[in-house]
């Protein structure tokens, strides 16, 4: 009997998440998550520039996806790999998991605009060179209302997408947990995480202003002095 009361409870309280979380989908969305997540905007004054070598550890701004800036975290050693600070979207791999022809590297090509590198995600193994605290990602703002899952005003950190196939699957896809672990999901899957990557050819850029903090991260572009 004890038992029986304990599963009318949980199944109580899995309604009552879900019709709560219904209701905030319907009726407070947008407002709740430009709360709960981060939208990111910076302003400067844009002037001549200095060149600057990056480092592990640098935030960049640089680009925009879908018309918002994209904050970039150096995240390899020599200074030319930078990993998007947020979750930018909710999108599927697509219909296979060869992220050269992925529908995800089609819209990512797409959508971002003003960069200076080659777009891309990172692999599986970029990823596990981090610790997991570094991997764990959370959504925009923006990316968050536009997702159609309902829960993520219970799990501010969401699974992502890297570049990696799963070769015992070859619909499935290496992605990164909430956790900062990972695990495979199916190619097709429309409410993982896009968690841009950036290469850049040399680590020596012109830096317009900023000092590499999250703060005031550097701005990439103009001309040197």
């Amino acid at each position: 009997m004890k038992i029986k009361r304990v599963l009318i409870a949980l199944c109580c309280l899995f309604a009552a998440l879900f019709l709560v979380t219904g209701i905030v989908d319907l009726t407070a969305k947008d407002k709740l998550y430009s709360a709960l997540f981060k939208t990111v905007s910076y302003g400067y004054p844009i002037h001549g520039g200095h060149q600057t070598q990056l480092k592990k550890g640098d935030y960049v701004l640089c680009g925009t996806y879908d018309g918002e800036q994209l904050l970039w975290r150096v995240v390899s050693e020599n200074g030319e790999v930078l990993q998007s600070e947020y979750i930018v979207d909710f999108a599927p791999f697509g219909k296979t998991s060869d992220w050269e022809k992925s529908d995800l590297k089609k819209e990512l090509e797409k959508n971002i605009d003003g960069v200076v590198g080659d777009v891309s995600v990172l692999s599986k193994n970029e990823l596990s060179k981090l610790p997991a605290g570094e991997r764990k990602k959370q959504p925009t703002a923006s990316a968050a209302i536009n997702c159609k899952t309902r829960f993520l005003l219970l799990r501010k950190n969401c699974w992502y997408w890297t570049s990696t196939g799963v070769s015992t699957n070859s619909l499935s896809v290496a992605a990164v947990t909430q956790s900062g672990a990972f695990y495979k999901s199916p190619a097709t899957d429309e409410l993982m995480g896009v968690c841009p990557a950036l290469r850049l050819k040399s680590n020596s850029v012109n830096v317009v202003v900023g000092d590499g903090s999250k703060e005031t991260p550097y701005v990439i572009g103009g001309e040197t002095e």
